[in-house]
């Protein structure tokens, strides 16, 4: 394949976004990793998540990373940060041009730290900062992955919008509240390999696998089923820190690659579908009383969510991205809140989660959108629903809305409750057997609260 085709099939996804790509695909960038934040457990995953993520925005990254030891709680332990960026990037671009040197004049520089000349991505906790001033969050020793990956996300949505980073708006996210805020909450204290239990993801695409992927980041302690019927396209790659451009070429079952680096991440028990769920109808109907814990509704085609509904689900958390540069978090807790058909745009057979502002309404025959999408809103589709599953199996508790608007070039971080359709057939459900079928789970108990 040459250059110029791979360059072609690599960048469909952004050159067909609905508002354009504005940034150019050998669009050259700089990364510095300030070496003091560059030591910490959030600061790494930042410079990981920025090689990522800048890594498939363009093909043209030069770095500055300090060789320091990985923290013992990422999945890369052993190994030193300058090393994991530089195997992160070329693992993005087959002909990627990449490069260790400090910073030039005329460099797009971006900077992970909290000091710096260049865009500023900072994290502490579950606070996410960006902007060129320096950061106003304090500096962190806590393993908490999520407002250091979410300040990266930021990043990307600046520079997409502004390539020259011209007139940059500063900002704070607060992932715990989900809020953007000038006052950041302190949250809940994270600890490693916290437990979730068994984890469905139904639909190993781009925001199941980078839900899996930040979540892997902090904890191994679950068993994972992996179901999807896909495998991957060179199309693919630039929507998830998973897949490889050689994974691209190669085209393994999604759920291959994506059970093979949680497998390397430390994840002990991982179960692979090469299959639709409706193709394995028998195993999620069979399935043992109180499993699974979590699942991660991922999965558009094939009516999926009518069957997911049908069979009394335990609680979901997932997200979409959309064509107004938007992603959407949803969370649906059994018996107490909205289920997935209540998500609008989901009528009747079609059970597809439009993003909430609707640009398109498929018709009766169109079960799945067009597959376009920006790297930084799948990454940022992956961060939210990650830190949701964080939050309920740290706390035993759901935050105050089952809905979040992450809009990037207009409001930012809105709450927006997702209420129950008068006529949507969960509310014909009985609690009772709902409630008897989901008996043993993790998180049952907050069909309660």
């Amino acid at each position: 394949m040459s250059e110029r085709e791979f360059d072609s099939r690599w960048h469909d996804r952004a050159a067909r976004y609905a508002k354009g790509a504005s940034l150019p695909l050998d669009s050259p960038v700089h990364i510095s990793v300030e070496p003091r934040f560059g030591s910490t457990y959030s600061g790494q995953v930042a410079a990981v998540t920025a090689a990522s993520l800048f890594g498939r925005m363009t093909k043209r990254v030069s770095f500055d990373v300090a060789a320091q030891p990985i923290h013992n709680a990422l999945p890369w332990s052993g190994a030193s940060l300058d090393e994991v960026v530089e195997e992160t990037l070329r693992a993005c671009h087959r002909f990627g041009q990449y490069e260790q040197r400090a910073a030039r004049d005329g460099d797009t520089r971006l900077v992970v730290g909290a000091i710096g000349d260049g865009l500023l991505m900072h994290g502490s906790g579950w606070n996410g900062y960006c902007g060129i001033d320096p950061s106003p969050l304090e500096q962190s020793t806590e393993t908490n992955p999520f407002g250091a990956a979410f300040a990266v996300v930021l990043g990307a949505a600046t520079l997409q919008q502004s390539p020259r980073l011209k007139l940059v708006r500063a900002s704070i996210a607060d992932t715990f509240r989900w809020v953007d805020t000038a006052q950041p909450s302190n949250g809940t204290t994270v600890t490693p390999d916290f437990e979730v239990g068994e984890l469905w993801d139904v639909g190993a695409g781009s925001v199941g696998s980078s839900a899996l992927f930040f979540l892997g980041l902090i904890t191994r302690a679950f068993r994972a089923v992996l179901i999807d019927g896909d495998r991957v396209e060179l199309e693919n790659v630039t929507r998830t820190p998973v897949y490889t451009w050689m994974d691209g070429l190669e085209e393994p079952w999604k759920v291959d690659a994506l059970g093979q680096w949680l497998s390397a991440a430390g994840v002990e028990q991982v179960e692979i579908h090469r299959a639709w769920l409706d193709e394995i109808r028998e195993r999620w109907v069979s399935r043992q009383s109180g499993t699974p814990d979590v699942i991660i509704a991922a999965a558009n085609e094939r009516n999926v969510r009518n069957l997911i509904e049908e069979m009394f689900p335990p609680i979901q958390i997932y997200a979409t991205t959309g064509r107004n540069w938007q992603a959407t978090l949803f969370r649906h807790i059994p018996v107490k809140e909205a289920c997935s058909l209540c998500v609008p745009g989901s009528e009747g057979k079609l059970s597809v989660p439009l993003c909430a502002t609707g640009t398109s309404q498929p018709g009766p025959s169109q079960e799945v959108e067009d597959d376009v999408a920006l790297p930084f809103l799948s990454f940022a589709a992956g961060v939210m629903s990650a830190a949701e599953i964080a939050k309920i199996a740290i706390t035993g508790r759901a935050s105050s809305t089952n809905r979040v608007f992450f809009e990037p070039s207009n409001r930012g971080l809105i709450r927006v409750a997702l209420s129950a359709k008068p006529d949507c057939a969960c509310g014909r459900r009985d609690p009772v057997v709902h409630r008897s079928v989901i008996a043993g789970s993790r998180f049952a108990a907050l069909s309660d609260m």
